[in-house]
């Protein structure tokens, strides 16, 4: 069973980055859309980085049910 709840590096998807640097540009977060562009390129850091905030995101959203 895989838990729909964790974002990691490793399962953080295009389509998750894509929204999360749409996000930081429409908030107007350049440094959000810099790693996430990093992320998309394949930089490790960047992913990590970009994993911890979807995490995040998620536990937020989900705290809020």
């Amino acid at each position: 069973m895989t838990n729909t709840n964790t974002n990691t590096a490793s399962t953080s998807t295009r389509a998750q980055i894509r929204a999360l640097a749409c996000e930081g540009h429409e908030a107007g977060d350049a440094a959000m859309v810099a790693i996430c562009d990093l992320a998309l390129g394949g930089d490790v850091d960047a992913l990590r980085e970009v994993g911890r905030v979807l995490a995040a995101s998620a536990q937020s959203r989900h705290d809020d049910e």
